[in-house]
């Protein structure tokens, strides 16, 4: 019996963690669609600087829902943006438009 609770526990801690990883990569992935929209600066733009730090993760808290909770989970200091990186490469070919309506 205690066997089977120590394997159970190690399930959800594994599962915990593999979540944990996700949501990491759905922020960094956001943070990348930040950067590019800030690449690509229009008239009266208020666009975030464009630097390539755990900064730009931590301000998608300014949008609230979800990144405010998504941010409680995981160490943002763990998740920092690269300028090689082929998502944030595909991201700058992208017209403005595109990246836009996904935040407001």
């Amino acid at each position: 019996m205690a066997r089977e609770e120590s394997s159970a526990k190690n399930v959800h801690s594994s599962y915990v963690a593999l979540l944990k990883a996700e949501v990491g990569q759905l922020l960094l992935q956001a943070a990348y669609i930040e950067l590019a929209v800030a690449a690509k600066p229009e008239l009266f733009d208020d666009a975030p600087p464009l630097d390539f730090s755990d900064q730009a993760v931590r301000r998608l808290a300014r949008h609230k829902y979800p990144f405010a909770g998504a941010l409680r989970l995981v160490n943002p200091g763990d998740l920092c943006p690269r300028s090689d990186d082929h998502f944030y490469q595909h991201l700058c070919e992208l017209p403005r438009a595109a990246l836009s309506p996904g935040f407001s």
